[in-house]
């Protein structure tokens, strides 16, 4: 009797064990990407959602300036019953009350981007799922485009002669997600065009691409502005 309550238990113990999802408490790794050219900086925080209320833990990023893409952040995704799933709270200064944007955390293993744009009063943000099987082609590079000017027109991109992105709309989800190019490793410059026009809004020479890379190219900035708000172009390495 005493073997076969024994039996029992350790198989109920295996079969919570296969019910358990495999990502139980599993981490997800984040990174943002600052282009809102009204704030000189801001901080995010981790926070966890209760109630349709976001409350924040302390800080992960202080003071992510612009234009700058972070580090990368891990986030533990509980899935303990009653344990909300974790998201980003954006604010504009260091233990500010305000909060300016939250951002839902959508996966539970892997790695997101969440890149941030538009003017400070009306923040706005896309979300990344990265496939991190997706990488270049030989000696090829991989590059996708931000268009994070607000208040203006779509742009096209030539690098060199080439047109490499065409009619991007400002912060479109179809201009950023699943949009990497893989292109040959080239120091041709980047040029930046108003759709359909030869007005040329900026421009990048000579970027000391590596190969096997890959790249998010990004203009930002405010047409107009002549100080650090001017309109230019970055790039960042996605490391992942």
């Amino acid at each position: 009797m005493k073997n076969l309550l024994i039996t029992c238990i350790i198989s109920i113990l295996v079969l919570c064990t296969c019910l358990k999802p495999d990502n139980y408490d599993d981490t997800i790794t984040t990174n943002v990407i600052q282009l809102s050219p009204d704030s000189t900086s801001l901080t995010v925080y981790e926070g966890y959602l209760s109630q349709n209320i976001y409350y924040d833990y302390p800080a992960i990023l202080s003071r992510l300036q612009y234009p700058n893409s972070s580090k990368a952040i891990p986030i533990t995704y509980d899935f303990s019953p009653g344990v909300a799933p974790p998201g980003l709270i954006v604010k504009k200064e260091f233990n500010d009350t305000t909060k300016l944007l939250t951002m839902n955390v959508t996966q539970n293993s892997g790695r997101e981007t969440f890149i941030l744009g538009g003017l400070i009063d009306n923040l706005q943000s896309v979300c990344i799922n990265e496939n991190l099987n997706n990488r270049p082609a030989g000696n090829n590079i991989l590059v996708r485009f931000v268009h994070a000017v607000p208040n203006t027109t779509n742009y096209d991109v030539m690098l060199g002669k080439q047109l490499i992105f065409s009619n991007k709309a400002f912060f479109s989800n179809d201009s950023i997600v699943g949009s990497y190019l893989n292109l040959p490793s080239s120091k041709d410059t980047f040029f930046v065009f108003k759709t359909g026009t030869n007005q040329l809004v900026s421009s990048m020479p000579c970027i000391p691409f590596t190969t096997a890379s890959k790249f998010t190219l990004s203009i930002s900035g405010i047409e107009g502005a002549t100080n650090y708000q001017k309109i230019r172009m970055s790039v960042f390495i996605d490391n992942f």
